[in-house]
C-alpha cells in the first residue's frame, strides 16, 4: 500500500491508499476497520495484494470512521452520505469510472446505493454477502449486536461472521483492536442504531450498471444469504456467482477463491503472471536512525546512507541474492538458499557495525508471489516482524532457518518465544552468531 492520503475539498477530508496497478477498483472494508489497521491481519494484507495484482485497488475509510472527518449530517441516511463518499474518490482520486467493491452490511449497501445515486461513476458493481438491512431481523439480535460494540454482551460476533477464524485468537484480537481505532464506541453504538432505523433500500430494480453477486450460500451469518439473494434477483441482469465456506466477509476463507471470482467480474485475468516460488528473504533496518541523524547532522547521514546502500548492493550481490528494494533505511533481499542470506547477513552486520551503522536483521525462507521486481505474501511479512525483534548488531531468523541448514557451520541461540503482530500464538526465534555478535 502506498501510504494512507488526504483527499479534501469542499465537502471534508476522506482518507484513502492505493494498492497495486491496473483498471481502478474502489473496495470498501466493512464495519469499522480503519486504514491503519488493514496490516495487522495477513489474510486482509494478501486480500489486497492479490486484488492490486490485477487493479489499482482504492480503499478508503468512511466518513465517521479512522481519519476520515466525523459524520456532520446524522438527517441524512448514513448509506447516503458514504455513497457520497465513494463517489467523491471516485470522482477526486480515480478520476473516471471505476469498478465498485461492497461486502457485507454497510460497505454491500454503500456500493449499491451509490449504483442508485451516481451510475455515471459505477463502471461495474460487485458485491458480496451483501445485507441490505436488518429490518428482518429479531429485534433481540438487532440489540445484541449494539451491545456487543461497545463489550455488554456475550454475543460472539467473530464466530457469526467469521466462523473458520473462530478459534483463532490473534485474529480476534485483531478485529476488536480494529474497531477500537476505527471509532469510539459511543461513536460506533450511534452508527449502529442509526442504521437500524433508516429506510430499507429500494429500486434495486432501477440499477443499470453491469453487476456481479457473490454468495456464500452456507453463510453463518444467515441474513445474508436471503438479502444476497434478493439483490441479485430484482437487479437487472445481475450475475450471482455462488462460492464455498460460511465466513462473511472475503478476507475470511478461501482467498483465491474470492479474487477468482473478482477478476472473473472485472474481466481481467488473476495468476497467470504472477510467479510463486520458495525463497529466504533478508530483512535490514538501521537501528535508531532518527537520533543518530540529528547527531551527526544531514550532510554526514546522507554519506552514512550512501555507505549503507553501497555496503548492501555489494554484500547481498556477492551471495548470490537480489536487493529486492531499499526501505528507507533498510533494504529487503531475497536469496535462493538460506545459507546464502544467513553469509551476507552475518556479513552485512559485522561491516556496518565497524562504520557506526548497527542494524538489525531477520531471515526468514517461505513461499512468496513475484510481481514485477517486487515479492508479496505473509511470508515477507513475517520476515518483517522478524527483523522488528532483533536488536543492533543481531540477526533474528525464524524457527525454519536452523532446520533448513542443518550440518552446516551456521550456529544459532534460541532466543524464546515471541507473539508477532498479524501472525497467530507464539514464534520461537533464533539469534544468529556473527562477528559483530561475537565481539560483544
Amino acid at each position: 500500500m502506498d501510504g494512507v492520503r488526504d483527499l479534501r475539498d469542499d465537502q471534508g477530508l476522506l482518507a484513502y491508499a492505493v494498492w497495486g496497478e491496473g483498471p481502478a477498483l474502489v473496495f470498501m472494508q466493512d464495519l469499522f476497520r480503519p486504514l491503519d489497521s488493514l496490516d495487522d491481519d495477513p489474510r486482509f494484507v494478501r486480500l489486497l495484494e492479490d486484488l492490486g495484482s490485477f487493479a489499482s485497488l482504492v480503499v478508503f475509510d468512511r466518513s465517521g470512521i479512522g481519519f476520515s472527518d466525523p459524520i456532520t449530517d446524522w438527517d441524512r441516511p448514513l448509506v447516503d452520505t458514504w455513497a457520497q463518499d465513494l463517489a467523491r474518490i471516485i470522482e477526486g482520486v480515480v478520476g473516471e469510472p471505476a469498478a465498485v467493491f461492497g461486502t457485507g452490511s454497510m460497505s454491500g449497501r454503500t456500493a449499491l446505493r451509490a449504483a442508485q445515486l451516481r451510475p455515471q461513476l459505477v463502471k461495474r458493481l460487485v458485491v458480496m454477502n451483501v445485507l441490505t438491512g436488518y429490518h428482518d431481523w429479531e429485534g433481540d439480535a438487532q440489540r445484541e449486536v449494539v451491545a456487543n460494540v461497545d463489550g455488554q454482551s456475550d454475543l460472539d460476533f467473530l464466530s457469526l461472521v467469521a466462523p473458520s477464524r473462530a478459534d483463532d485468537p490473534e485474529a480476534r484480537r485483531e478485529r476488536e483492536r480494529a474497531g477500537r481505532r476505527g471509532v469510539s464506541a459511543a461513536d460506533a453504538q450511534r452508527i449502529w442504531e442509526k442504521y437500524y432505523r433508516d429506510p430499507r433500500p429500494e429500486g434495486l430494480s432501477e440499477i443499470t450498471v453491469p453487476t456481479t453477486v457473490l454468495l456464500r450460500p452456507d453463510v453463518a451469518f444467515e441474513p445474508a444469504a436471503a438479502s444476497t439473494r434478493e439483490v441479485a434477483d430484482q437487479i437487472p441482469g445481475a450475475r450471482l456467482v455462488e462460492l464455498s465456506g460460511a465466513d462473511l466477509y472475503p478476507s475470511d476463507g478461501d482467498l483465491d477463491e474470492v479474487v477468482g471470482a473478482m477478476a472473473d467480474a472485472l474481466e481481467v485475468s488473476f495468476g497467470g503472471s504472477r510467479a510463486s516460488e520458495l525463497v529466504t528473504m533478508l530483512f535490514s533496518d538501521i537501528v535508531d536512525s532518527t537520533n543518530r541523524a540529528r547527531q551527526v547532522g544531514d550532510v554526514e547521514w546522507r554519506a552514512l546512507l550512501e555507505r549503507h546502500d553501497d555496503a548492501t548492493a555489494r554484500i547481498v550481490k556477492r551471495h548470490g541474492g537480489t536487493v529486492v528494494k531499499q526501505t528507507g533505511d533498510g533494504v529487503l533481499a531475497t536469496f535462493a538458499m538460506p545459507t546464502r542470506a544467513l553469509r551476507a547477513a552475518a556479513a552485512l552486520s559485522d561491516e556496518l557495525s565497524r562504520v557506526g551503522l548497527p542494524v538489525r536483521i531477520g531471515v526468514h525462507t517461505a513461499e512468496v508471489e513475484r510481481r514485477g521486481e517486487d515479492v508479496n505474501g505473509t511470508g515477507v511479512n513475517l520476515a518483517a516482524r522478524i527483523m522488528g525483534q532483533a536488536t543492533a548488531d543481531e540477526v533474528l531468523v525464524s524457527a525454519a532457518i536452523p532446520l533448513l541448514v542443518t550440518g552446516s557451520d551456521h550456529e544459532f541461540t534460541s532466543r524464546g518465544q515471541f507473539a508477532l503482530k498479524g501472525f497467530p500464538g507464539h514464534h520461537e526465534l533464533y539469534s544468529l552468531a556473527t562477528p559483530a555478535s561475537r565481539r560483544t
